[in-house]
């Protein structure tokens, strides 16, 4: 039996939904952010699916039933990816009863013309004053 690219698409969005269900809340399940986030979090699966398929791995071929079959899933795949995130991008995910951190912090900094200083990046690992969190920032050192 051939993989079609509907049972692909169809359990990449539920694998995705059961997997971000599970790190929410129940009270924050039927929201348009929530929506948001599994339609994110299902285009970069949808993503990651398409740049399976088009790696052309003959396992992945004998399971679809040809190599064309597999640039078919591939294409509706790629297709289905682009309607999830900008579904994503126009509904944003977000609500206050999510507790919601950055994953990296940058420190704003004033003008930097780069032709005329040469600059290095220096990193360094310190307690956000406002948070008992520790936070990794980059800086642009002149």
């Amino acid at each position: 039996m051939a993989l079609k690219s509907w049972q692909v698409i169809g359990s990449v969005v539920l694998i995705t939904s059961i997997t971000v269900l599970m790190q929410i809340s129940s009270e924050t399940w039927i929201t348009s952010a929530t929506v948001s986030l599994i339609m994110g979090a299902s285009a970069l699966a949808c993503m990651a699916s398409s740049c399976i398929l088009a790696s052309r791995w003959h396992g992945i071929e004998r399971l679809f039933g040809g190599l064309d079959r597999v640039y078919e899933a591939h294409k509706w795949i790629a297709i289905w990816a682009l309607i999830f995130a900008v579904y994503h991008f126009v509904f944003k995910a977000k609500l206050d009863a999510w507790d919601l951190a950055p994953i990296l912090e940058l420190s704003k900094m004033g003008a930097f013309d780069a032709s005329t200083q040469p600059c290095r990046v220096r990193s360094d690992y310190t307690t956000g004053a406002e948070s008992q969190n520790p936070v990794w920032q980059l800086a642009l050192v002149a």
